[in-house]
């Protein structure tokens, strides 16, 4: 007996339900495929961070290294005479900053209880002034109660020295001395026989055994995580002694790497390598724009920060405006993880609110810099990922990939997902994979030559 079809309704709910199966099927294998590429990543980092970092220091000295070609100069020369650029900037840079960076960072290390105490007490003093306590959400109250010292609490915060000193106020106890001798005479007609004794003492070395042989074998794990911890760091210090190398090598051989890195392509001459190189060269022009740019405008922005806080007189302007100028690599995430610890310290170390609003004026100041003048003059009109693209990505590929390698990896595969996803889902005309210019020639023309010339044609007569 056949069984009657769907109805639309029925139809359409199954349609549904598999679509919402499959969504969840490929987000979980999308999930497993991050989560083993993080352990991948994790496994290789001793090989892949410094070469990340090789790939991103030639993405910004290669238009230095163009620029001197330009110039009549060899391209070896060129990297050699930019190589020796940057080691001189080094030179001055540890010269002139890292001594100051040094002072300042063990000078915070050492004044941050005092820094933490002076800011409770300015809670204190404001919150008695402006009572706001009962205005606040439940969620935060402990937060305001850690904050707020309790007098009550402060005598008790440890137990007394001498319980009995402070019961008896010198020291001697009558009812102790009296009790002394009942309390030493059971113990002394209560002496064990030599036989419970020799057991007793058995029983104690075979404890002492057990905790000896506990202390070898978490002494042999903890030389071996300690050996692992040396050998891993002995080859992320050889990878990164390599960084150089690479970086000369990724520049030298640039020329020789465009013109010959298709043929590596393991796929046929087609309109489908043809896609493959097209969206591979979207995701090296994103990441140009996303590191020489970001980068560069970061560098700008912490020098900035570190000359306008050095001219209010604010402390640690040296240190502030170097760690902005790092986290400045993440778009508007450095700016605000960077002008708190700012807005404390100038709080804390100087009385009033114009310090403070020196301070924000600062950072007010470097953002209209960098949006109106810094920004449109390096990044210019390229589009580039966007801020809260690049943050979310960042901290998506920390979690499913863990540590810096997740984030390193997270702005290239977010690079590649974005061009992907403007190449063939949010296009006003998706690309026909049936209708491709390559694919329809593929029917008229038999030999794999006139494949090529006709896709190469194909631009000119979409025209």
């Amino acid at each position: 007996m056949p069984f009657p079809g769907p109805t639309p309704k029925q139809a359409t709910l199954l349609w549904t339900a598999l679509s919402g199966l499959a969504i969840a099927i490929i987000l979980g294998l999308l999930g497993a495929f991050f989560a083993g590429l993080g352990w991948l990543a994790n496994q290789l980092s001793s090989v892949l961070l410094p070469l990340a970092v090789a790939g991103i220091i030639a993405y910004l000295l290669d238009p230095v290294v163009g620029w001197l070609e330009k110039r009549r100069l060899g391209r070896t020369w060129a990297i050699v005479v930019v190589f020796a650029m940057a080691l001189f900037l080094q030179i001055a840079f540890f010269a002139a900053f890292v001594p100051s960076l040094i002072k300042d960072t063990k000078k915070l290390g050492e004044s941050i209880p005092q820094i933490r105490q002076k800011a409770v007490d300015k809670y204190v003093a404001f919150s008695q002034e402006h009572p706001f306590q009962q205005y606040v959400p439940d969620q935060f109250q402990g937060i305001l109660d850690w904050l707020t010292p309790s007098p009550e609490a402060t005598p008790q915060d440890g137990p007394p020295k001498n319980a009995s000193q402070t019961a008896t106020g010198n020291g001697t106890n009558p009812s102790e001395t009296a009790s002394a001798p009942e309390a030493t005479a059971p113990t002394a007609q209560a002496s064990p026989s030599e036989e419970n004794g020799i057991a007793l003492n058995a029983d104690q070395i075979g404890d002492v055994a057990n905790a000896l042989w506990r202390g070898v074998i978490g002494l042999g794990e903890w030389l071996k995580s300690k050996i692992e911890n040396v050998a891993s760091m002995f080859g992320m210090l050889a990878g990164f002694a390599l960084v150089p190398v690479y970086v000369f090598y990724f520049l030298a051989e640039k020329k020789g790497i465009q013109h010959n890195w298709t043929r590596y392509l393991p796929v046929h001459e087609s309109w489908i390598k043809e896609e493959i190189v097209f969206v591979l060269h979207s995701i090296n022009d994103a990441l140009i724009v996303f590191f020489r740019g970001q980068v560069l405008v970061a560098m700008c922005v912490g020098g900035l920060l570190m000359i306008g806080f050095w001219l209010i007189g604010l402390s640690y302007a040296v240190l502030l405006g170097f760690v902005a100028g790092i986290l400045g690599i993440v778009p508007y995430l450095g700016v605000m993880l960077s002008i708190v610890p700012a807005l404390i310290i100038s709080m804390v170390e100087n009385p009033g609110w114009a310090h403070p609003a020196l301070t924000l004026g600062v950072f007010v100041l470097v953002q209209m810099a960098e949006g109106l003048v810094i920004s449109p003059r390096i990044i210019g009109d390229r589009v580039g990922m966007h801020p809260l693209t690049v943050i979310i990505a960042i901290m998506i590929g920390t979690t499913l990939m863990g540590g810096i390698i997740g984030g390193v990896l997270a702005i290239p595969l977010t690079a590649a997902l974005r061009t992907l996803m403007f190449r063939y889902v949010w296009t006003e005309s998706p690309i026909s994979f049936r209708k491709h210019p390559a694919a329809t020639a593929d029917h008229t023309v038999s030999n794999a030559s006139e494949v090529s010339e006709a896709s190469k044609a194909a631009p000119s007569t979409q025209e």
